[in-house]
């Protein structure tokens, strides 16, 4: 039986992960913030899936991750780092700089250091998955912090994917687009003034351009469990590359 670690599993893609590896010979272990999120994602197959409630910035979060794992005796094959924020937007020179380092928080150092506890009880060809964004390449007006903070995760690959060479752990990247999420709920709920696009954002929906999470969860289950180790840890993929590979081999 595989073992799986998925971040911001109570909603949206996380979710979407987990119901998807569900599907073969997989356990999951799903983290999130909210507990009521986490326990209804839990009731498709209580007996596979195990939630706990962690703020993965915090330290004291990570370590009761660590010590699940350790606890149960857990050798992990997936760590998916798919928990991250938004906020705070508008422009970088105006953000509160405590929102700035919570944003940091979150998407960068919790991967990091749960990446940097978690190493050891990774198996032989275990697989590491960042989830990033076009906004790691791109600077999007009125997400300054968020762009930043994927531009370090990007980077935070690329460093992974070097040092950890011979080590039997492999790490990717993995770039899903626009996706119906409750983060792109929040998005179209902005101010144009903390964020110029919102109106074209608004529009994506309206015109039926989002991806739904559970084609974005096909994807990464296609990185985790059929790309060869090469392929895997080659680039930051995006769905669209993805989806067109898999509408070629289907």
């Amino acid at each position: 039986m595989k073992f799986a670690i998925i971040t911001g599993a109570g909603t949206g893609i996380g979710k979407a992960i987990a119901h998807r590896l569900l599907d073969g010979d997989c356990e999951i272990l799903g983290i999130g913030r909210r507990i009521v999120e986490l326990r209804e994602m839990q009731k498709i197959d209580p007996q596979k899936i195990s939630v706990i409630a962690a703020d993965l910035s915090k330290v004291d979060g990570r370590k009761r991750v660590v010590n699940y794992v350790r606890s149960k005796g857990k050798q992990i094959n997936f760590l998916v780092h798919n928990a991250g924020v938004l906020a705070p937007t508008g422009k970088i020179t105006e953000v509160a700089s405590r929102a700035f380092k919570n944003n940091l928080a979150i998407n960068l150092e919790a991967p990091l250091f749960l990446t940097r506890e978690l190493l050891p009880k990774m198996i032989t060809g275990g697989r590491i998955l960042h989830i990033s964004s076009g906004a790691a390449h791109s600077v999007i007006p009125g997400w300054g912090a968020y762009c930043i903070a994927k531009a370090a995760l990007f980077m935070l690959y690329q460093v992974l994917k070097e040092e950890l060479v011979g080590s039997n752990v492999i790490v990717g990247s993995f770039s899903p687009g626009i996706v119906d999420t409750p983060m792109q709920e929040m998005i179209r709920s902005l101010s144009k003034e903390n964020f110029p696009q919102v109106e074209l954002f608004r529009s994506f929906k309206e015109k039926g351009k989002l991806s739904s999470p559970e084609k974005i969860a096909d994807c990464i289950n296609w990185l985790l469990r059929k790309a060869t180790a090469s392929e895997f840890g080659e680039k930051d993929w995006s769905a669209k590359e993805i989806f067109a590979f898999l509408e070629k081999n289907d």
